[in-house]
């Protein structure tokens, strides 16, 4: 057991499952044989729809893109709980990851992501995004737009 500190705790890492090649990531929009895998994909978070408001605490809707800033091919859809990024917030019980850090006024040019490992690293860097991948029931035919559920996010290698 490893103690962080003020009461929380590390956790054991979150599972990877299937790592993806490009091609493969790029095939999940087309098949649903990877229905309720564990999967890994690298790519860029973002917020490439802000029609929504958010609160710390809420699930944000982000898109996996293949370049930063919603630039390139959509890979997934994941759904990240915020969190505030000011210093000093947190509590008792385990030390939060996998959260989108906010500010009070956010959007790509100011988020952060706290990775599965606990580092905090800016909205523009590479991650490997790890998740059970779902689809949206309404969306019957191809292209299918993926969400990976329970996702951890990693540093990509190489970046």
């Amino acid at each position: 057991m490893v103690i962080t500190g003020c009461g929380q705790k590390a956790e054991p890492p979150s599972d990877q499952g299937q790592h993806l090649t490009t091609a493969q990531a790029a095939s999940l929009t087309q098949s649903k044989t990877l229905l309720g895998k564990r999967v890994t994909v690298e790519g860029y978070p973002a917020l490439c729809s802000m029609g929504h408001r958010y609160r710390a605490g809420d699930p944000v809707s982000l898109e996996v893109h293949t370049e930063p800033d919603c630039h390139g091919p959509r890979i997934v859809n994941i759904d990240l709980p915020a969190m505030s990024a000011a210093p000093g917030i947190g509590g008792m019980g385990p030390k939060p990851r996998n959260r989108l850090l906010v500010e009070t006024n956010f959007d790509n040019s100011n988020i952060k992501f706290l990775t599965d490992d606990y580092q905090t690293v800016p909205a523009k860097t590479k991650l490997s995004v790890s998740g059970d991948v779902a689809y949206p029931i309404a969306n019957e035919e191809p292209p299918f737009f993926p969400t990976l559920n329970a996702p951890s996010l990693k540093v990509a290698s190489g970046s």
